[in-house]
């Protein structure tokens, strides 16, 4: 509506106030006009306004101020102007409260066509057709009074929470049910639902709002009211607690949010986002409060328990003097980020004081949606078999003598890495079977780095890389050297050599091991033969010093040289050599990574074409069947990952991954408007300054504009201007909406979702 329109309005609704009763106004006046008369002031005297002159000229079938001529009769149409004026005011009246409910959005269609027919009723009366716009008034306030019921029932809608999560068993029962009923995730649950947990089960509740309850097991509670004003974007919960233990995570506190947890006979006032009530045997009720401030009273006594406080209410009486709460366990195992190879996980704390026990949880996600252990521990220690690899996270509360919960510990993080296969090891000499000449034996091999080496029950050092020589004394005839490796999961590995001491003269004797893996295609052979002794090699006479080196090219491939060494009394002496030459390095295949991320914890997987010693910036990564999986800690901005593959030949092959990690929030540096006030119906622009040191700012932001004492901020939806390097955004400010031009919200991302925000 126009200004003038209002106006008219208002004076209609002022001469219908203070008209007299219809009963004592005539229906019409007749006057014959003089010449000391004026229209305006005879439009004030009968009609309440000097401004309807003009309609008492159309209503006298006159077009203009100067066919009025003195001697002429006038109509004065007092009565049905009344009736007018009557139907008028009630119609903007009903438009008024109907708007206040919200009609402009819950009953759009009724509430224009009220507004149309009261626009359309003043436009007949000032053309002097009173008996069309009385008619069309009524109308106007039949259409507003329908607006007006319409918006008052769907303003306040009842809502339903779901069913989050669930572990065992989890029940349900409707009002109008006799009976409980098994639940299922994400089912609906409405006012008046009641819900159960049975013995080593838990339940979480998410209501609409985000705020959540957790029920722990042999617990009850009914949800009662659930409602949502929609046009004041306000939400009212409340939960009673007939059994059991819940704990509440609420999303916000006070403004348009009232969640109340209570139980029979105790009523709470919450300014708290955590905090947990527990009604045991004897109708005895307790609540722990880990977050602001809580009013508990019961039986005509009250108390405030603040963060980290508890009070308990017996049956009939008043709350107990608010009581400290104790602090959760220094935790000693699992530490931070602690990386464990068997399936035993070993948890161990420090005793609290006057602990009665101790609360334990354990998820595979960061915020416990799902608990896949709840135990209850008197002692200091527990021991917990994972179910399989992965990350998991664990938290702590204790318990004291008078059973009040404390609050949880901090979340600690550790890695299962379930590890069953053997480690790598590799023995190249000597060969098994193989006929000794000397004492002295190498023993020479590679084994996976990190891994504990024995030989015969003797520790051995290996190199940084993982191979090892060293040196063994044999005793004449036969006997068994026994190669041992032993990983940090203590998985075993095991090669054994039976060799054979001849302490009888030698015709040939190698300087050099008799199992070679090499990758290089040219061998050279070293040894030493007795004066007039024959050599042949793969059955093909050679020449060969008493002292020699002879080079051999091979080709690609597994193979075996054979060399004889035949005296003058046709005595043989054979020695086989297994010879592997291996040019081929192996092939890494990685499971892709995202370029970036968020989420410090990543698992890197992959495989290896052949078997094959892996490490990951040259710590050793176990592998099962040439597969690996390793999880990942990453360090903030870029990381950069070096997977090397070393074959038994010395072949190797480096893959560098390269992985960003950003969880900064971009920083907003710089807010500001076109107007500082505004007056309504004009278009404010925002420009926001920021920057982003990681991944890169996101295209789009959020800002909400407060214009005076407006409840509701203007939303808007910043764009980023990638010229100048700022947000740019605006909004329209409504009619009649003005004041003081405040940014109330501003939020604004980069890539990955890190958000920086403003209130």
């Amino acid at each position: 509506m126009n200004k003038k329109f209002i106006t008219l309005l208002l004076l209609l609704i002022v001469f219908w106030a203070v008209s007299p009763a219809s009963a004592e106004t005539p229906e019409t006046v007749e006057i014959v006009f003089t010449q000391e008369m004026s229209l305006r002031a005879l439009a004030e005297q009968y009609l309440g306004s000097p401004n309807e002159w003009n309609m008492l000229l159309k209503y006298n079938g006159l077009e203009q101020l100067a066919d009025l001529q003195p001697g002429m009769s006038l109509t004065i149409p007092t009565g049905s102007f009344q009736r007018f004026a009557q139907a008028l005011g009630q119609a903007a009246e009903t438009a008024r409260l109907a708007n206040m409910e919200g009609a402009g959005v819950l009953s759009k269609t009724n509430i224009d066509e009220a507004n149309r027919l009261q626009t359309s009723a003043i436009e007949l009366k000032n053309s002097g057709k009173l008996a069309e716009a009385e008619a069309a008034a009524s109308e106007a306030a039949q259409w507003a009074e329908k607006a007006l019921n319409e918006a008052k029932a769907k303003k306040i809608q009842a809502v339903s929470a779901i069913l989050s999560e669930k572990e065992g068993s989890v029940q349900n029962r409707k009002p109008a049910d006799s009976s409980w009923a098994d639940t299922t995730v994400k089912q609906d649950l409405n006012e008046q639902e009641r819900v159960r947990t049975l013995a080593a089960s838990l339940a979480g509740i998410l209501f609409t709002d985000g705020s959540k309850i957790n029920l722990n097991e042999n617990s009850l509670a009914v949800i009662g009211t659930m409602k949502e004003n929609v046009i004041r974007r306000s939400f009212q919960a409340e939960v009673t607690v007939l059994q059991g233990d819940v704990l509440a995570h609420l999303s916000a506190l006070g403004g348009k949010k009232d969640f109340t947890i209570n139980a029979p006979g105790v009523d709470t006032t919450i300014r708290s986002k955590k905090f947990r009530t527990t009604r045991s045997e004897g109708d005895v009720t307790r609540i722990a409060n880990y977050d602001g401030e809580i009013d508990v009273a019961a039986n005509q006594g009250k108390v405030t328990i603040k963060k980290d406080e508890g009070t308990k209410i017996e049956k009939g009486q008043k709350p107990t003097a608010p009581k400290k709460l104790l602090l959760p366990p220094v935790m000693l195992s699992p530490t931070v980020n602690q990386v464990f190879f068997s399936a035993t996980i070993p948890f161990e704390w420090e005793a609290v004081s006057n602990a009665a026990f101790y609360q334990l949880e354990i998820s595979p996600t960061r915020d416990f949606t799902n608990i896949l252990a709840s135990e209850r521990v008197s002692g200091t220690q527990y021991a917990w078999q994972v179910p399989q690899q992965g990350v998991y996270y664990y938290r702590m509360y204790t318990v004291d003598n008078d059973e009040f919960a404390g609050p949880f510990s901090d979340t600690f993080a550790f890695f299962a890495q379930i590890d069953t296969s053997a480690p790598f090891l590799s023995v190249v000499s000597p060969a098994d079977g193989a006929v000794l000449l000397t004492a002295d034996v190498a023993v020479r091999g590679a084994v996976e780095k990190e891994a504990a080496l024995t030989i015969n029950g003797q520790p051995v050092e290996s190199d940084a890389n993982g191979n090892f020589d060293t040196t063994l004394q044999l005793k004449p005839g036969e006997q068994t050297i026994t190669i041992t490796a032993t990983d940090a999961a203590r998985n075993v590995a095991s090669v054994q050599r039976q060799v054979f001491y001849n302490t009888a003269a030698q015709l040939l004797t190698l300087d050099m091991p008799t199992q070679i893996v090499t990758n290089q295609q040219q061998v050279t052979l070293k040894g030493e033969i007795r004066p007039q002794t024959r050599v042949e090699m793969n059955d093909v006479p050679i020449e060969l010093p008493l002292q020699f080196t002879h080079v051999l090219t091979l080709p690609e491939g597994e193979q075996t040289v054979t060399l004889k060494a035949i005296s003058p009394q046709n005595d043989v002496q054979t020695v086989p050599l297994h010879i592997i030459v291996d040019l081929t390095p192996p092939e890494i295949t990685v499971k892709e990574l995202p370029a970036s991320t968020r989420e410090p914890n990543v698992n890197l997987t992959g495989s290896v074409s052949e078997s094959a010693a892996l490490t990951l910036d040259a710590n050793a990564i176990p592998a099962q069947n040439n597969r690996f999986t390793i999880p990942i800690t990453l360090k903030e901005g870029e990381n950069v990952l070096n997977v090397t593959a070393t074959d038994p030949a010395g072949n190797a092959t480096t893959k560098t991954l390269r992985m960003l990690l950003d969880t900064t929030p971009p920083e907003i540096t710089q807010a500001a408007c076109s107007l500082p006030e505004a007056k309504g119906g004009e278009i404010i622009a925002c420009e926001v300054a920021a920057q982003d040191r990681g991944i890169g700012l996101a295209k789009t932001g959020k800002f909400g504009l407060a214009i005076g004492q407006t409840e509701q901020p203007l939303q808007g939806v910043l764009t980023l201007n990638q010229a100048k390097g700022v947000f740019e955004g605006s909004v329209f400010v409504p009619p009649k909406i003005s004041g003081r031009v405040t940014i109330k919200e501003l939020r604004i991302q980069d890539r990955l979702g890190n958000e920086a925000s403003r209130f």
